[in-house]
């Protein structure tokens, strides 16, 4: 059974939207991912993607900034 509190189905289904171009849908699935795990660096870079494919400039630097900020603390 589907448990929401599980960032990576989140993270799966989100990709499942992103490859059917429901990039709305992959968004909210990203996004309530980062809400569970805000360290989830595959949701990060899929939500980056997703915001390219949406236009948004400022949630692909903010995705981006978050990023490079989690590969520093490795």
């Amino acid at each position: 059974s589907f448990n929401p509190a599980n960032s990576h189905l989140w993270n799966a289904q989100g990709v499942l939207f992103f490859c059917h171009s429901n990039f709305a849908a992959a968004e909210e699935a990203f996004e309530r991912a980062l809400t569970i795990n805000p360290y989830y660096y595959d949701a990060l870079y899929n939500l980056k993607d997703t915001y390219e494919e949406l236009g948004n400039k400022a949630g692909v630097n903010e995705c981006s900034r978050r990023m490079k900020n989690l590969r520093g603390k490795k």
